[in-house]
C-alpha cells in the first residue's frame, strides 16, 4: 500500500478480473493483468486501473514522481519467463500517461530511488532506470562493509548516491551509505541498535540534510516494534531522531511543514 499525498491510499498488483462487467481470464501460463487501485481513507475506490497488455503481467514497486505522477514498474512473465519490462506513468487521478520500455537485462528491482528504481544482477551488479528509461550501472564496492545483499531505498545525492541497504560483513545490518558516482563511500551512519531494522524512505531536503524513517520488526509475527524519524546532515552525522507511532512506517513525504 502506498500512501498519496492527497491522503488517498494505492493498491498494486494484479487481478485475474471476472467481477463485473469483467470476464474471468482463463488459460495456460496463469493470464493476469496489471492493476492499481485507489482508496479513499473511508475505503471506497476512487478509481482502478488494469492494463491490457496480454500475458502474466503485474504492477510492482509504485513511487511518487517530483513531477506529482505515479511511477510504476510493469512485468510481463508468462510461463515464469519475463518477456517485457516496463515503466508506467499515471496521474493521481488513474490517467495512463506514457510507457516507458526497459531492457529485460535489468531483471528484477530491488528497491526505488527519487524518479527511478534500483536494479540488481549478479554478474554486473547494481543499476538505476531513471523516468527516460536511462539505465546506469553504478560499481558500488562490496568490499567496505556495503551494501551486501539488497537495496532498500537509493536517492541521487550530491554526485553520487545515498543508498540503504544490508551490510556483508560479519556484524551483518541495516546501515545507510552515500556514494560518489564512482562507487566509493563517502560516509557510512548505523549503530548496532539501528542495524537490527530497517532504513527506508531517504529524502534529501532543501538544505542537503536527510530524513528517513528507522523500524524495527518482530522477526517472527511481522510486528512493527519501534518506529523513528532520523535526520542526518550532509556529512552523515545525526542531527536528531523522532519516535513515532510504529503503525506509522515506511513510505512518506517530505513537505514544506513537516
Amino acid at each position: 500500500i502506498t500512501p498519496l499525498p492527497d491522503g488517498n491510499l494505492l493498491l498494486n498488483g494484479y487481478t485475474q478480473l471476472g467481477r463485473g462487467e469483467l470476464q474471468q481470464l482463463t488459460g495456460k501460463g496463469h493470464p493476469t493483468r496489471a492493476w492499481l487501485l485507489c482508496l479513499a481513507p473511508d475505503g471506497s475506490i476512487l478509481w482502478e486501473a488494469i492494463d491490457d497488455t496480454e500475458g502474466t503481467t503485474r504492477y510492482v514497486t509504485p513511487i511518487l514522481t517530483t513531477a506529482g505522477e505515479i511511477a510504476v514498474l510493469f512485468y510481463n512473465s508468462p510461463s515464469q519467463v519475463t518477456t517485457e519490462i516496463a515503466i508506467h506513468r499515471y496521474s493521481l487521478e488513474g490517467e495512463l500517461k506514457e510507457k516507458i520500455a526497459l531492457p529485460l537485462e535489468v531483471g528484477l528491482v530491488e528497491g526505488s530511488m527519487t524518479d527511478g528504481f534500483v536494479f540488481y544482477d549478479w554478474e554486473k551488479g547494481y543499476m538505476t532506470v531513471d523516468l527516460t528509461g536511462k539505465v546506469q550501472w553504478i560499481d558500488i564496492s562490496k568490499a567496505d562493509r556495503i551494501i551486501g545483499s539488497g537495496v532498500d531505498a537509493m536517492v541521487p545525492y550530491g554526485d553520487g548516491w545515498v543508498i540503504a541497504g544490508r551490510t556483508n560483513n560479519e556484524d551483518a545490518g541495516e546501515a545507510i551509505a552515500h556514494f560518489n558516482r564512482h562507487g566509493k563511500i563517502i560516509w557510512y551512519y548505523t549503530t548496532p541498535e539501528l542495524a537490527e531494522g530497517f532504513f527506508v524512505g531517504p529524502e534529501v531536503q532543501e538544505d542537503g540534510n536527510l530524513v528517513l524513517n528507522w523500524y524495527k520488526l518482530n522477526q517472527e509475527t511481522g510486528e512493527t516494534l519501534e518506529s523513528r524519524m532520523i535526520c542526518l546532515a550532509a556529512d552523515g552525522s545525526l542531527l536528531w531522531e523522532l519516535n513515532i507511532p510504529s503503525e506509522a512506517r515506511g513510505n512518506f513525504t517530505v513537505t514544506k511543514d513537516g
